[in-house]
């Protein structure tokens, strides 16, 4: 099977050079200009400007090299069809560009065309984005913007890793980049009907459509840039991104190539050497494996890192706003209201004598929250709620009360004023219901608490949570790390916050394997018979977790575990002469629900 095409002679010399260097043998057999042969393909040029291009690779050739490079035309790459052959329903293309590019921009971009305007495209040049030059794209691009109604969301480096962080997931992320540009268009358009270039499983849009409470007839298409509307917003988008990328070169002095070659790595390498490794996520997409390689020596000043980094709260020595271009982030919720219950099934007394007691533990609590952000870097955390705890032990020779219960305030601070770090101080007071008292029945606890993102898929957590109060002081170190192993699992090991292994499932659905630590100290009532007396409730507990997320700001959470022997240690009002009454392990359960506002 041969490709024939008549091209205009002009051209030779940019094909004969273009064949050189891809290494085709060239040579002039009688009658031509040149012939080239490789790869799989013989290409040869006759003297009367015919073309015929032969080979396995053929296919290939033609439609990533000649036609988009050498001929600006694609009757092969993309058979031009007649108006009566076109699907002229009304209806929104959407598509991305900078997906799997390092540098630059995630640019997603939605265009409606209705009957009328769908066959101006082909006469635009409208091809598959992949199938035309960056020159090409530019100018079509141009023409679009100027004739048909259109949106782009355009997420540059800096703001696309803060999403990442919070999605955890390049195709939620995209899901809900898809979802933005849609909504725009219904809004803006009276279509319903939508076709996209499908990059997931198709419940990833068709959620994230739901959450921002819109209805539309979905199509998801592999190869969607097939279809005219959608090939056109892949120009628009690729546009967007081309023009960021250049953009973004321009502002720190560097050229950056696109995709994630050897060369993508050189430049990143130039990048850090010139602006420090902190700067490299304001350029580029750091869950890459790219980003590993180019900061493989920055693990050498991580501990430099951690003794220079000044313990400041407040402050901002970093502009936001530097390689910063268009975006549509997701809403920012100042308030939270949580709400907990965990019951536990009863636990045997291992100490001797209290072989006929067991013990009951059940536990309740509820919090309100708001963060106020003063600026993008910095800004305050308010706080209150209570705890309700049953502890009734059977037989208790120290005390009746089996009901105890805290209300507590809370004041704080945060602060991404340093790069990769964010440093949160919060100071709370847990106050007694039954027995008011600053000194003797309240508990004061202060959290210092630093993160650091070393790259997008590690994070070192460093801190510090003291307690005073109930005639203790005690202070527990926050240590640990998260490392996301992939788009849908994450290793949360940071002690004592947070251990657990996630999977998500879907958008809307996590499971989890995660470890409790379950831990309560109170005075009792000068009433009981150790008068004033101190127990503190210790065990640990291993569950399986189920989390649903129905709609974006309601997450519930539903966990059943066993816990390990534990320990119910009660002192006198000084804390001193301390009993331990040691028992079994048992069956737990519980559920959680966060609605944030």
């Amino acid at each position: 099977m041969s490709y024939v095409a008549q091209i205009d002679l002009s051209l030779a010399p940019k094909l004969q050079k273009g064949l050189k260097e891809k290494g085709f043998t060239l040579s002039q057999p009688p009658h031509t200009l040149f012939q080239g042969k490789g790869n799989g393909v013989t290409c040869t040029l006759y003297t009367s400007g015919k073309l015929v291009v032969q080979g396995k690779q053929m296919k290939e050739f033609i439609e990533f090299y000649l036609e988009p490079e050498i001929l600006h035309t694609f009757t092969y790459s993309y058979e031009t069809k007649t108006e009566t052959e076109l699907d002229l329903t009304p209806r929104i293309g959407v598509d991305e560009s900078g997906k799997g590019d390092f540098f630059g921009p995630l640019c997603i971009a939605g265009l409606y065309a209705d009957c009328d305007s769908i066959s101006d495209l082909q006469k635009l040049g409208v091809k598959d984005s992949k199938l035309l030059t960056d020159k090409a794209i530019l100018k079509i691009a141009q023409s679009l913007r100027k004739s048909f109604p259109y949106y782009l969301v355009r997420i540059g480096p800096k703001k696309y890793n803060e999403l990442y962080e919070q999605f955890r997931n390049l195709n939620l992320l995209l899901g809900w980049g898809h979802a933005t540009v849609i909504e725009n268009l219904l809004e803006r358009t009276p279509c319903k009907r939508v076709i996209i270039d499908k990059f997931a499983a198709e419940h990833v849009v068709e959620n994230a459509l739901l959450r921002k409470k819109k209805e539309a007839t979905l199509i998801q298409r592999t190869k969607g840039e097939q279809d005219p509307v959608v090939a056109a917003a892949s120009i628009l988008a690729r546009a967007a991104f081309v023009e960021g990328i250049e953009k973004l070169g321009k502002e720190v002095g560097l050229t950056l190539p696109k995709g994630a070659s050897s060369k993508t790595i050189e430049a990143g390498k130039k990048f850090v050497a010139k602006h420090g490794p902190e700067a490299l996520s304001y350029v580029g997409k750091m869950h890459f494996k790219t980003s590993q390689i180019i900061l493989a020596t920055k693990i050498f000043t991580l501990a430099l890192l951690i003794l220079m980094t000044p313990l400041l709260l407040v402050g901002e020595i970093w502009d936001e706003s530097v390689f910063e271009v268009e975006n549509t982030p997701p809403p920012f919720y100042p308030f939270s209201i949580s709400g907990n219950y965990l019951g536990m099934a009863k636990a045997d007394f291992r100490t001797s004598g209290l072989e006929e007691s067991d013990l009951v533990y059940n536990q309740a609590d509820a919090a309100f929250a708001f963060t106020y952000s003063c600026s993008p870097v910095w800004g305050w955390i308010f706080g209150t709620g209570w705890v309700g705890t049953e502890v009734n032990m059977k037989d208790n020779p120290e005390f009746e009360e089996t009901e105890f219960h805290y209300v507590n305030l809370s004041c704080g601070a945060f602060t991404k004023a340093f790069p990769d770090w964010t440093w949160t101080l919060t100071l709370a007071a847990f106050f007694d219901t039954a027995e008011f008292s600053l000194i003797d029945y309240t508990l004061y606890q202060g959290v210092l608490w630093g993160k650091y993102d070393f790259c997008k898929w590690l994070e070192f957590d460093f801190g510090l949570i003291t307690e005073v109060g109930l005639s203790k002081e005690k202070i527990w170190p926050i240590l640990g790390f998260v490392y996301q192993i992939s788009d849908c699992l994450r290793l949360n090991a940071v002690y004592p916050i947070n251990i657990a292994l996630e999977y998500a499932v879907s958008p809307s659905i996590q499971v989890a394997a995660s470890i409790r630590f379950l831990r309560n100290r109170h005075r009792v009532l000068p009433t009981e018979p150790n008068p004033r007396g101190i127990f503190e409730y210790h065990t640990t507990g291993a569950e399986l977790d189920l989390i649903y997320s129905p709609i974006e700001i309601l997450s519930i959470k539903g966990y059943a575990g066993s816990t390990s022997d534990g320990d119910l240690k009660i002192t006198n009002q000084n804390d001193h002469d301390a009993t331990h009454f040691k028992f079994d392990g048992s069956f737990y359960a519980g559920i959680t629900a966060v609605v944030v506002f």
